[in-house]
């Protein structure tokens, strides 16, 4: 009966400190919408480790912005930024190493949260003109 209520509690502990990452980033405002040449859409993913359950947000921003600029800088050529970012978290491989963590001392508060994260943004032409690779 103990060992029922302890795996009942450590997964329902997994599960509210494993919550999921989802927030947007460098959105535009309707007038820059307007004014702006988005030249296409690009995605990425990245895995995210979060240590003691602390979700450093700017530090996941950063790196959704860098990898999201490495992709549209390989398929375009040009002055471009990336804008409209979207940052969407899901459960990882790491799932049942984290909730069998939690289940041991408590162990997964300290190994953290692990997420696969996708991230989508919009590729606007800055200035000039843009190339497109076509690979």
């Amino acid at each position: 009966m103990h060992n029922r209520i302890s795996l009942c509690a450590a997964m329902v502990l997994a599960a509210l400190l494993g919550s999921c990452v989802s927030m947007e980033d460098r959105v535009m405002t309707p007038q820059e919408e307007a004014e702006a040449m988005i030249i296409g859409r690009v995605m990425a993913d990245f895995t995210s480790q979060q240590i003691l359950h602390i979700r450093n947000k700017n530090r996941i921003k950063k790196r959704a912005y860098n990898e999201l600029m490495k992709v549209a800088q390989f398929q375009y050529q040009g002055n471009i930024d990336v804008r409209n970012i979207k940052i969407q978290g899901g459960p990882s491989g790491w799932l049942v190493f984290n909730i069998l963590s939690h289940m041991m001392y408590g162990a997964g508060l300290i190994f953290g949260n692990t997420q696969e994260i996708t991230v989508t943004g919009d590729v606007v032409l800055l200035d000039g003109a843009v190339t497109i690779r076509r690979e």
